[in-house]
């Protein structure tokens, strides 16, 4: 793989346009969205979640392209790794190491004697200002000091406070009745993490939602007719669908659409 362009994203596009394949061809073949193709071939990892994942989307690019999958990852991860290098090199240059610089003996003297100095001066400093009268013990001999009495103002009653008597219900009487929400019905299925697992959900048909769980996470869901699970890392998680345990997904890395449905074609 000596031709190979320096740019990772470059290299997925020139293969995917030599075969005459597009974006939503792939898009569709494999459930990736066309945002995050098009991160990929632009080198973007800025909004896409973690390498794993990533991985997961090249393997599914590679084998829609019919090209080796474990190669593929392999010179992503180096890619990766030059680039990391790169920007560590670049963070370098762009803070320097502090210029450190030493004094020569003279110069040190120097400043030794300007803080003694220094040190002294203000010492007599204080001195002279602890031994000096304050200004009015001066001036209190030459002339009467006159002070204007204030009269103390008179403080105004005291306010009593206001009881007032709360109103309780009458003996016996029954507190109203606090509302119960109520559960959602329908079959329910878990998810367990054990490994960082992006996964897109959509419930009955309805809003599809995203989200990103760590190991040891579980989420849980319920719905009244299916279930359709876009997963990122099928060997990273444990479904639990209706109460009972459901068959292993894949390996790590790999994508996986599931549908589940819940009630059986016809009801």
């Amino acid at each position: 793989m000596a031709d190979k362009p320096e740019s990772f994203g470059k290299y997925l596009r020139q293969k995917r346009e030599a075969r005459g394949v597009t974006r939503e061809d792939i898009s569709r073949s494999t459930k990736i969205s066309r945002h995050v193709i098009e991160a990929l071939e632009a080198d973007d990892y800025r909004f896409l979640p973690e390498d794993t994942f990533i991985r997961g989307y090249i393997r599914a690019y590679a084998r829609e392209l019919n090209l080796p999958s474990d190669d593929m990852v392999q010179h992503f991860r180096r890619f990766r790794e030059n680039l990391d290098k790169k920007k560590e090199s670049e963070k370098e240059k762009e803070y320097p190491p502090p210029i450190r610089f030493s004094l020569s003996p003279r110069v040190k003297s120097i400043a030794i004697t300007g803080i003694i100095l220094g040190g002294i001066t203000t010492y007599f400093l204080i001195s002279s200002l602890k031994e000096s009268p304050p200004r009015e013990e001066r001036e209190s001999g030459s002339r009467t000091i006159h002070k204007q009495a204030v009269a103390p103002v008179p403080l105004s009653a005291p306010i009593e406070p206001t009881i007032v008597p709360e109103t309780l219900p009458p003996v016996g009487a029954e507190a109203p009745p606090r509302s119960i929400p109520k559960t959602a019905r329908g079959v329910p299925l878990v998810l367990l993490a054990r490994e960082n697992v992006w996964v897109k959900y959509s419930v009955d048909g309805g809003e599809t939602s995203e989200i990103l769980m760590k190991p040891g996470e579980s989420f849980r869901i319920k719905g009244e007719k299916k279930f359709d699970l876009l997963i990122g890392n099928a060997g990273g998680v444990e479904l639990v669908f209706n109460g009972k345990p459901f068959p292993a997904l894949g390996p790590s890395g790999r994508v996986v659409h599931l549908r589940l449905p819940v009630a059986p074609a016809g009801e």
